[in-house]
């Protein structure tokens, strides 16, 4: 395991438009609060683990994490699974890999989710592509989109895994 659903995450929850610069990897988030998942606004039990909860408001949240990867990223395999109220896009090294519930097009701050959650729940295993992924330190980034400005919660948090190194024939 890379790491687990409780691994600490920066955030941006402001409600500001911060473009695309925020998932590049030499992004400075310093200024950005900090702590581990489940981060939520969710009255569900079955939302758990409860960590620092967020401020409703925003359509879009804002998340980033860095792990370091030490093996050979041509032998990599990786797979995540979110937790996700309402739709989200990932970035790895500022490169999308992944949409969930989220329509096809451009993105921004603004953009609503294309689907509705009513109780947030571990989806996936889903598969990480390795062909940004480097040994050393590495930036997953992911923004968070509600269904509508009314959205009465949020909730984000994910775990990384190595799958067994394979040998491509």
């Amino acid at each position: 395991e890379v790491f687990p659903i409780t691994q600490s995450w920066k955030f941006e929850q402001s409600g500001d438009d911060l473009g695309t610069a925020w998932k590049e990897t030499l992004f400075n988030d310093s200024g950005w609060a900090q702590g581990p998942a489940l981060l939520y606004v969710e009255d569900s039990s079955s939302v758990s683990p409860r960590n620092p909860p967020l401020i409703l408001g925003s359509i879009t949240y804002y998340f980033r994490t860095g792990f370091d990867f030490s093996g050979d990223p041509a032998n990599a395999a990786l797979q995540f699974s979110p937790q996700v109220d309402d739709g989200a896009v990932f970035y790895l090294n500022g490169e999308e890999f992944y949409r969930l519930g989220m329509n096809d097009g451009v993105v921004t701050n603004g953009t609503f989710a294309g689907r509705s959650v009513g109780n947030a729940s571990l989806e996936g295993p889903f598969t990480v592509p390795v062909n940004n992924l480097v040994v050393g330190e590495n930036v997953l980034a992911v923004e968070v989109h509600q269904t509508g400005t009314g959205s009465s919660d949020v909730v984000f948090g994910m775990t990384l895994s190595t799958i067994d190194e394979y040998v491509p024939s």
